[in-house]
């Protein structure tokens, strides 16, 4: 697909994966707010912070029912 996955792709995916109980790590790179507009880098957080807490539990549609969201001290 040209451009990628649209984010509700990802959204799915990554809900997917969270489902499979397999996932032992996860590769992240950072965001260079130098890079960029200041609504880009808003924008780029914003769905960096969406994907993020799909992989640790959070559907679309509440938090799931599988696993609990790990506590954040």
């Amino acid at each position: 697909m040209a451009g990628g996955l649209t984010l509700r792709e990802a959204h799915t995916l990554l809900e997917e994966v969270h489902n499979t109980e397999l996932m032992v790590s996860m590769d992240l790179v950072e965001v260079n707010p130098h890079l960029g507009s200041r609504e880009d880098v808003r924008r780029t957080v914003h769905v960096i912070r969406q994907l993020l807490t799909t992989i640790f539990g959070y559907h679309r549609g509440g938090v799931s029912r599988r696993r609990k969201l790990v506590p954040v001290a």
